[in-house]
């Protein structure tokens, strides 16, 4: 019997298995979604089926020899007595509680979890990243250097398609950078401050560099906080200029306007010209929503232009519909010319919320199926605790108890359990959360009032699968049990 029943279960959690895979899948970024499939070999496959087999010979075993055996040695003398199933009928509840108690803890443990993670990716999603990502077309493009060998051949095609693409209907601004946000890359360089000392051997001031074209700003709506963008005229390699980011002036300028102040980078080379600092811009979180932001600065993508820039265009309509228009200018200026994948600034975005979303969706689906087990366990173990003692509320009621006194009498036995579930959780939950700190924003591994939350959810939940039975009981006719068996 015991094998029968695993063996049903096995088959559903297969089922089961078979749509949470297609769902995991469903939660991937569509771009990528191949790539994880087959890099993280999603799918059911003969391992998975061996390790189900395996688990329900376990179950079986667990679940059905303990049982078998002791009612394959049933103590006679105890059976014939008044009264005689008693000690075993304790047992019987006893081993129930443990096992209802279990669940109650281990959900706690789960929806604490989930509350968390609940918690960090609302806020995380409420992060300004420093740019409007709204109506924002992303692309790249390399250019090889057998078409395009001089830095003045780079320069014009960069030009030209920016003009072409800021000729589109639809398109408000559009701007190149070395690196826009979210792109999962970044460079950096050290970077020495003029007029102070050079760090000791093996520390560096470091910043992280970006080229752009002077629209660059506007075209993500990055507010400039003072001073000025770059100009056309921003590419004279003898006298060069930047534009820094808050971070990087409040980090080496602190007590000063970091407006024409100068800095080096790379080395202290007498050759290498400083760089003047003409403009302070926001802040951009170009790592990601829980990444701080870096001390940043920009250089005129003319002074010196890369051979990979990425285009970000603001457009006055959904930025997907331009994606053929996109495509075709960089064609009609080089026929040879890829672009790399066309992808609106969002998408990108929901990429690097990908993780924060998957096991947030994970830990509380985990943290559902523990709670409905909880609650079926409770209601089993209540439904059967009434079950053996309808003879005893028969009786209850026919010495004077008050259906509200039944009531109360079996809620207690449920709130019993689950306040002792929550009291074994509580402490396993707050020590196997604060393993998740790294996966947390702005929320404490230990936050007191989610705890309590997920303690009331919990208790309600108990609370409601105890009042079924209980007040099944309050309709029992006392004369039907007083005769129950």
């Amino acid at each position: 019997e015991s094998l029968l029943l695993a063996t049903l279960g096995g088959a559903v959690g297969l089922l089961v298995a078979v749509w949470g895979n297609r769902f995991i899948v469903s939660l991937l970024p569509p771009q990528d979604a191949q790539f994880y499939v087959e890099y993280f070999q999603f799918g059911l496959n003969q391992d998975v089926f061996l390790f189900t087999a395996c688990i329900v010979v376990l179950t079986a075993a667990l679940f059905g020899l303990v049982p078998a055996l002791q009612a394959s040695k049933p103590n006679l003398t105890e059976s014939l007595k008044e009264g005689g199933a008693t000690d075993t009928g304790m047992r019987r509840h006893r081993l129930l509680a443990v096992l209802v108690i279990s669940e109650v803890a281990l959900a706690l443990v789960l929806l604490a979890g989930a509350a968390l993670m609940i918690q960090s990716f609302q806020r995380l999603q409420k992060v300004d990243p420093g740019f409007d990502p709204k109506r924002l077309l992303t692309t790249a493009l390399t250019l090889p250097e057998a078409y395009y060998p001089e830095r003045e051949h780079m320069l014009t095609f960069y030009e030209r398609l920016g003009e072409r693409i800021g000729s589109l209907a639809g398109v408000e601004a559009v701007g190149a950078s070395t690196l826009i946000p979210f792109s999962n890359s970044n460079n950096n360089t050290s970077i020495f401050i003029e007029g102070r000392p050079e760090p000791p051997p093996g520390q560096y001031h470091l910043g992280h560099v970006r080229r752009i074209t002077p629209t660059y700003f506007k075209a993500l709506s990055v507010p400039i906080v003072s001073g000025r963008a770059f100009t056309a005229g921003d590419r004279n390699r003898d006298a060069p200029t930047a534009i820094v980011n808050k971070t990087f002036a409040r980090r080496y300028w602190p007590h000063d306007d970091p407006l024409g102040k100068r800095f080096k980078t790379g080395s202290l080379d007498p050759k290498q010209p400083w760089i003047t600092v003409v403009g302070v811009v926001g802040d951009v979180r170009h790592n990601g929503f829980d990444s701080e932001p870096l001390p940043e600065f920009y250089l005129p993508m003319a002074e010196d232009p890369s051979r990979y820039m990425s285009f970000v265009v603001r457009t006055s309509t959904a930025p997907e519909n331009l994606a053929s228009s996109l495509r075709s200018v960089v064609l009609s200026l080089d026929a040879n010319q890829p672009l790399s994948r066309i992808e609106t600034m969002e998408e990108l975005m929901a990429v690097s919320l990908w993780p924060n979303h998957m096991n947030t969706t994970l830990f509380s689906l985990f943290a559902v199926v523990a709670l409905i087990l909880a609650s079926v366990g409770v209601y089993g173990v209540i439904n059967y605790s009434v079950a053996q003692r309808t003879h005893e509320i028969g009786v209850r009621m026919a010495v004077g108890a008050q259906r509200r006194d039944v009531l109360a009498l079996i809620l207690r036995r449920g709130l019993k359990l689950a306040i002792i579930g929550i009291a074994i959780g509580l402490p396993c939950a707050i020590g196997l959360t604060r393993l998740m700190t790294s996966l947390l924003y702005e929320i404490s591994a230990s936050d007191p009032a989610t705890f309590a939350c997920v303690a009331l959810i919990i208790l309600a939940v108990a609370l409601t699968a105890s009042y079924i039975p209980a007040r099944r009981a309050t309709k029992v006719d006392p004369m039907v049990a007083l005769r129950y068996e």
